[in-house]
């Protein structure tokens, strides 16, 4: 109801209160206070940012993969490779949807608009190329901290679309990083395996680490 609507309702009742034609009324006990839960949720401008870093992640991620798969004879890295393309293009029909700019528009593969996806395929890549385990392991560093990152986008991102899509990626992410840990070699399978030097975004060693959740990439609670 509106403002001046109120003020002539309340008119109204004084009027009839002086002219003795309703009583007062008794003041009782007031009603409980009901606390009103607010949940953060993503404005346009931040869900634009997180389809755009989610864009790069998953074109960071298949890049690793396809050049992996290149280097050394292990399927899984091309058919991980094939999935993240998919993702990539998911993610990509978001963007059309809600007009945000593509930030892979004429970058090639292994460059990013995003500073912080750059220096974590840079790093990445390294570790990777230094052996097939090595690489396997990157595949876990990498697969923990996509999930950390959807976990964070699920939870701010309310449009249906985009919570399908990476509710999507959420699910595919913990497919790969169970198929990277069953790859890799000896005890690291059950986590326990010996440390080379594999990290994740903080610097923690992640070589062994199994099914963590892992720290994200960079996607930040705004």
């Amino acid at each position: 109801m509106r403002s001046f609507g109120k003020a002539a309702v309340a008119g109204g009742m004084a009027l009839l209160v002086g002219f003795g034609l309703v009583g007062t009324a008794v003041a009782g006990p007031s009603a409980p206070s009901v606390a009103t839960a607010t949940v953060a949720v993503a404005s346009d401008e931040s869900r634009d940012a997180d389809l755009a870093y989610s864009r790069d992640e998953e074109r960071m991620a298949r890049d690793l993969y396809t050049l992996f798969g290149q280097t050394y004879d292990a399927p899984v890295f091309d058919r991980i490779a094939a999935s993240e393309q998919q993702h990539f293009d998911e993610v990509g029909a978001l963007l059309t949807t809600y007009g945000v700019a593509d930030p892979a528009a004429g970058l090639p593969a292994g460059t990013y608009a995003n500073a912080e996806v750059q220096a974590l395929y840079d790093q990445w890549k390294a570790q990777g190329l230094e052996s097939q385990d090595a690489a396997f392991a990157v595949g876990v560093a990498l697969e923990q901290a996509d999930i950390a990152d959807l976990e964070k986008l699920l939870a701010r991102n309310t449009d249906t679309d985009v919570q399908q899509v990476f509710t999507h990626l959420l699910t595919a992410s913990r497919h790969h990083l169970a198929a990277f840990t069953s790859n890799a070699s000896g005890a690291r399978c059950s986590g326990t395996g010996d440390a080379m030097g594999v990290v994740n975004r903080t610097g923690t060693d992640v070589r062994g680490s199994g099914m963590g959740t892992g720290h994200g990439m960079g996607v930040t609670d705004r």
